[in-house]
């Protein structure tokens, strides 16, 4: 009879630890991006670690340009749950339905989120973004002059220009304001969530200029008169080819130069600083009076298409969330987007307030690749 007991209860915890099991089925998220060198490294570092605490496999699938993920999206027939790109292309994957507001209650959406202890995504998705927002970077009532926003004063304005000229009664900030809509119940809630941002800057090699006796220009048409008479200019094309970002106008004409110790005027990214300091060690960020930068983000977008909403939105927030930006952005020079991160992060006091000071009074880039 005890040998008979023994062998029932083997096969009943036999069976309840087979039923544990298979509670959890194995989830696989597909995520694009088009990160290259070390960015590439620490995003496979960052799903790995998801992957190590949530249970959830990250397949990331590299493209060769972020302009090839793209077309990918708009035309090809296999889509990701997530994927990394530009806050420019919002209209079109708006437009295609490839994207939209993931989180409005009125809709019926996000129902996981309204019970106690909700999951950790839950307060940026159901539009609070004060946990985020970057305190200089804040948007207000009739934010938007058309000296202060150009891009809304253009033929297709990018979809933030709504949230830039009225009062929706939330705070947010100008990164979170470029990967968000306005509902159909006039309510603000997230496509995605941003991870950095770039401006196009104009750096100067004080060494060079004062070998042709220029001074370093304070505005545009200074630094025009510096070119008329040294008419070479380095700058990174492969950033432009990148992002499709066009030349400062002053720059245009210039000739290019393809190391960053021969001229006087550098063009470059201005995450890029930090690298190309160690090439030009007296490099300086050229405040120009008369120039505004036009803001480019880099974020993470929901795929409208997925059926694994909860993790790719989980997923999403781990990546955005400072520990991983920390992590991301230690040593390469860019701007995270989690305002806690900012004080963390290593990067050249100067190029974040001619940020704060130019670009971020509205001005971002035109809508498209």
């Amino acid at each position: 009879m005890r040998s008979f007991k023994y062998t029932t209860l083997t096969l009943a915890v036999l069976a309840l630890l087979s039923a544990n099991c298979k509670q959890k089925p194995e989830v696989t998220l597909t995520v694009w991006h088009a990160w290259k060198g070390a960015d590439a490294q620490v995003l496979d570092s960052i799903a790995t670690d998801y992957q190590r605490q949530n249970g959830v496999t990250v397949q990331l699938v590299e493209f060769d340009t972020p302009k090839a993920l793209l077309e990918g999206l708009l035309q090809g027939d296999k889509k990701p749950d997530a994927f990394i790109g530009y806050h420019t292309w919002a209209g079109d994957l708006l437009a295609k339905g490839l994207i939209g507001a993931y989180c409005d209650p009125d809709l019926g959406q996000c129902s996981e989120c309204n019970v106690p202890n909700p999951p950790r995504w839950c307060q940026y998705a159901s539009g609070n973004f004060t946990y985020r927002a970057i305190g200089d970077f804040l948007m207000k009532v009739g934010y938007c002059e058309p000296d202060q926003c150009p891009a809304c004063f253009r033929d297709n304005p990018p979809p933030w220009c709504r949230l830039a000229s009225q009062d929706f009664g939330i705070t947010i900030d100008v990164l979170q304001a470029s990967m968000a809509a306005v509902s159909k119940n006039n309510k603000v809630f997230p496509y995605g969530i941003p991870v950095w941002w770039e401006y196009v800057g104009i750096f100067a090699n004080p060494d060079k200029l004062a070998e042709h006796g220029l001074a370093i220009p304070k505005n545009l048409s200074e630094l025009s008169e510096v070119l008329r008479i040294d008419n070479r200019v380095y700058y990174e094309s492969t950033f432009f080819a990148r992002t499709g970002l066009a030349l400062p106008g002053a720059i245009a004409g210039a000739d290019p130069q393809p190391a960053p110790s021969i001229p006087g005027i550098l063009v470059a990214s201005s995450d890029h600083f930090t690298n190309l300091q160690k090439e030009v060690s007296q490099l300086t960020l050229l405040e120009l009076q008369d120039y505004r930068p036009e803001l480019l983000v880099h974020g993470v977008y929901l795929h409208s298409s997925t059926a694994k909403r909860v993790q790719a939105l989980d997923f999403m927030y781990f990546l955005t969330d400072y520990e991983a930006q920390i992590s991301l952005f230690k040593g390469t020079g860019h701007f995270p987007a989690n305002g806690v991160a900012i004080p963390l992060d290593p990067i050249p006091v100067k190029l974040m307030q001619f940020g704060k000071k130019g670009l971020l009074s509205g001005a971002m880039t035109r809508p498209g690749i």
